[in-house]
């Protein structure tokens, strides 16, 4: 008997190869990746037109193009309509501009001729001349007959014609000067003379 154990021994046998398998080569595992490659971006193609509605990439061109036209047209409608808006609010900001205006002219007026039957009440020989007098020399007192109200401030007045009967006294009937046989009161060329040299004391002083 010997001494070395006999080992058991294994034989592989390999599948029988059958004569209808097939092979494939390098060039045709290549093609057959890009078949596949291809099916699967068509599938994703035409699921992509499904959404937009279209069965080829010029129908989607043409939709995409005449969505832009219609997101154009849109903008156009809102850049008139904000234009629109913008011409209203400064329709109505002149309306409201010319109300204003049309108030303070009327406030102003009715200042005036309260101011100047006043005058005419304390026998002013020329209330024109004498209103004159009193815008060019008096501004802020003849400014404060009208109160931020729109009201007219009797007292103002008063003082107003206090002021210029003091002020100008030739001008009042009860004054020689101003009397009816000189109803005119001072001449007109000496008034200028007095209004200009008040307006040039109100002129801002350069450096």
């Amino acid at each position: 008997m010997s001494d070395n154990p006999v080992q058991p021994t294994t034989e592989t046998t390999s599948a029988p190869v059958s004569a209808d398998a097939k092979t494939f080569t390098q060039a045709d595992v290549d093609r057959i990746i890009s078949e596949r490659i291809k099916r699967a971006e068509e599938a994703a193609t035409k699921k992509a037109l499904d959404k937009l509605g279209v069965n080829d990439f010029d129908s989607a061109a043409e939709a995409l193009k005449k969505a832009k036209e219609r997101e154009e047209a849109e903008l156009t409608e809102r850049e008139k309509l904000l234009k629109q808006i913008d011409d209203l609010a400064n329709k109505n900001k002149a309306h409201t501009e010319q109300i204003l205006f049309m108030q303070r002219e009327r406030l102003t007026s009715a200042r005036d001729a309260a101011i100047k039957s006043a005058l005419t009440n304390a026998r002013v020989t020329n209330v024109d001349r004498v209103f004159t007098l009193l815008s060019a020399e008096r501004k802020a007192e003849l400014e404060a007959v009208m109160s931020e109200t729109g009201e007219i401030d009797k007292k103002a007045v008063e003082k107003l014609t206090a002021t210029a009967q003091k002020e100008y006294a030739e001008y009042f009937r009860s004054g020689s000067p101003g009397s009816p046989s000189n109803a005119g009161g001072t001449a007109p060329s000496a008034d200028a003379e007095r209004i200009r040299k008040t307006l040039e004391q109100r002129k801002p002083i350069r450096l």
